[in-house]
Order: structure tokens, then sequence, then C-alpha cells
């Protein structure tokens, strides 16, 4: 049975750079760790090669590493990981390296020992094969970003947790058999544990943008948004803040966000316009972290639709329908309304494609934002959409209509791209 405990362990979690080469990271920093335990050190590499999914090959192709610039990409990460790595703090695995740890990886990664080979797989998948003092260690992960289910080194298998991936597709599967009003009645279950872990989400992804406003970083969308906007503006506000910390993301600044249905741009648009809202409405921190949770709860519902990676650019799609539940849930606690927000998202910005994740990223996490705060803005005043295009009567049959496009419209984009 799904608890909204179970959900946010599963779904919302702190991520230090962009996760998609986090998860690699992570799967490099465990099969270091098993042959360390064979006695073999770490300067011992002979060769790593890392298999993934078509998603993850794309979403870490360009994207900026924290504090690695101006190097880039899965490969970098795969080399920090490999110098520095600990699976322990799971995908925050690079947080803590010294000046020396990234210097040791800028050399590593000069001498081309590390290859990526994306391949047919959909969603995610990583296979890493580490080669280091003429032992061989695999590692795997399935299903979700930390999700390590394999490991076997010099030939012994020391995990097989087949188990977990199906847990893992459980829950995804009790999301889409969940009605949209059930899901959120979920919220009523939040107890302070619960309030203060998503309250602590929303100052970590505060503070990132915080970051990005204040810094040159990406291609400095928000701090720009805010240069050329009025500060008593609250779109604008909530558009420059989401952006900023997308910016700051994407450009590889060492700090971590709270992530969203495994994404750290899901996070940032899911978090940040709810708490902005709240915040200048003067909200008490139980209302703003409840609507924190009720924009989680469905923008992972319509991800269980949409599927973990996808063609479609969720951070947007998915994220700005969470936000805007998010915030019509603060002004209403009324799950019909927030229904007619979710709709207006979803028929607006459906079909925006995702092309990686690189400094760019930062103008669709901004329209997510935007577009989530005016669509709360308009179901909250009464307005609806009548049923059209994607829009069905029913909010299931519309997530399932989202997932079908991308399932059946979309797939041409990830190989093209």
């Amino acid at each position: 049975m799904l608890t909204i405990k179970n959900f946010l362990k599963e779904e919302v979690k702190p991520a230090l750079g962009c996760t998609e080469p986090g998860a690699i990271a992570l799967a490099v920093a465990r099969s270091a760790e098993e042959l360390e335990s064979l006695g073999i050190q770490r300067d011992q590499l002979e060769s790593i090669r890392i298999y993934v999914s078509k998603g993850i090959f794309k979403n870490g192709a360009t994207v900026g590493i924290p504090g690695m610039e101006p190097y880039t990409g899965n490969s970098t990460a795969a080399a920090l990981s490999w110098i520095c790595g600990r699976s322990s703090m799971g995908l925050e695995v690079l947080c803590g390296y010294t000046q020396k740890d990234k210097e040791k990886s800028v050399s590593l990664i000069k001498k081309n020992i590390i290859t990526i080979h994306p391949n047919d797989y959909d969603g995610v998948y990583i296979h890493v094969e580490s080669k280091s003092g003429g032992k061989i260690c695999n590692v795997t992960i399935r299903g979700h970003h930390s999700n390590i289910t394999r490991v076997e080194c010099d030939g012994n298998l020391i995990i097989d947790r087949k188990s977990d991936t199906k847990q893992l597709v459980s829950i995804q599967e009790q999301l889409k058999e969940y009605s949209y009003s059930d899901l959120i009645k979920l919220v009523e279950d939040l107890d302070e544990e619960d309030h203060n872990f998503l309250w602590e989400g929303c100052l970590m992804n505060k503070r990132i943008a915080d970051f990005g406003l204040q810094n040159t970083v990406g291609v400095g969308l928000g701090r720009n948004i805010r240069k050329y906007s009025s500060t008593e503006d609250l779109a604008l506000q909530i558009k420059a803040y989401c952006a900023a910390a997308s910016d700051a993301r994407m450009h590889g600044v060492n700090l971590p966000v709270m992530s969203s249905a495994g994404s750290g741009n899901h996070g940032i648009t899911a978090i940040l316009p709810v708490y902005l809202y709240g915040i200048n409405k003067r909200y008490d921190l139980r209302r703003i972290t409840t609507a924190v949770a009720v924009s989680h709860l469905s923008c992972s519902m319509i991800k269980s639709h949409l599927g973990r990676l996808s063609a479609s650019c969720g951070c947007s799609i998915t994220a700005g329908a969470g936000a805007a539940a998010g915030i019509t849930y603060m002004e209403t606690e009324n799950t019909e309304v927030c229904t007619r927000s979710i709709k207006m998202v979803l028929a607006n910005l459906s079909g925006m494609l995702c092309d990686g994740a690189k400094f760019s990223c930062s103008f669709k996490v901004a329209t997510g934002a935007d577009e989530a705060y005016f669509a709360s803005m308009l179901a909250i005043s009464g307005h609806q959409l009548q049923p059209q295009g994607l829009v069905d009567d029913s909010i299931e049959t519309t997530f399932s209509n989202v997932g079908r496009l991308n399932e059946e419209g979309m797939k041409p984009v990830d190989p093209t791209i």
C-alpha cells in the first residue's frame, strides 16, 4: 500500500548535479569500492566501459558537473567518481571533493580510458564495467537513478536485487491505479517529520536559485529576467528564481537540489513556484509544505504515464502541472480545482521535447514555472477547459493521453537527438 512516507522516500531526494551523470557516478563509485575491498587501489585503473539507455546518454552528454568546468558530461562524472566518489552518499556521490581530486580526474579524462556506449534500452539503465589491477567489477542500475540492482566483482555475485526493480515498478503502477483525488488525500497523513523534510527541500532549492541570481552561470536566464522585470510581479519572480536555479544546476554549481520524480530540474519546477507563492502570501510552513507535497504527488502521477526518462520535457510538462496543482491546493484545498489547473498546463506544454540536459534547460524550467502560476490563477478564478485535444473530462484519461502521445508520437525524438 502506498503511503506518503514511502512516496517521499522514493520520489523526493537530494541530488548533487544532474541526476543522469550522478547515477553513473554512483555506479562507478560502487565498482571502485568493490575493487578496493580486494586490495586494488584506484590508481590502478585500466578501463571503464559504461553502457547506458538512450535517455541517460542524452541527458548527461553535455551537462555541467559540479565544480569540474570546463569539463562536462557523463565521462567527467565517471572520472571524478572513480577518484573520490562515495556510493554511501547516493545521488550526492560527488560531494566534498578537493582540488587535488579534480586534478587527478582531469588527468584520468585525458587518458581516454573511460567510454560511454548508448544502447536501445528505455528509461533508466546503466551498466558499468570497471577493469583495474587485472580484476573486473560490473555494477548495474535499473528502474531509477539510485537503484543498484546487480554487483558482480572478480566473478563473485555480490548483489542481485531484481526484487527492488519490481518494487519500484509496483510503486509506479500504484500511482497509475489511484484516482487523482484519492492520491492527493495522502497529504492528510503528513507528520512533523514529513513537513520538515519538505521544508528542507524548499530551502535547498531556494539556495541554489539565490546563487544563480547572484552569479553569472549557465545562460544567465534567471539573472536577466530578474534584471529586466519588476520585483513586485510575482509571476516573473517565480520564473526568475526557477530559471536561476536551473542555470546554476546545469552549469555544475556545487550545491544540491531536492529532486522530484527522479530529476533535479523537476524538483526545481515542482517546489519553487509553490514555495515562493506561499511565502509571498505569508502562509504558514505547514500550508506551504502540504501544497508542495501535492505538487510532488501530481508530478509523479503524470510521470508514471510519461516514463522515468522520456522524449518529452518532464521538467516543464509534469513538474509544471504539479506546481500548478500545488499552488491551487494551497488556495482552495479542492482537488477538482487542482485538476483544472493541471489540464491547462498539459494542454499548453505537452509535446515540448527533451533534447538533453544542458544550459538551455533553464528556458524550459522557466516556462513550466510561469505556466504553472497562470494556470493556477485561472483555475482558482473559475476558468476550466472543456474536453479538447489531449484534455478529457477525466484527469486520469488526460494523463493517459499525455503518456500515449509520448510513447506513440514522440518515439523518434531520442534517436534523432
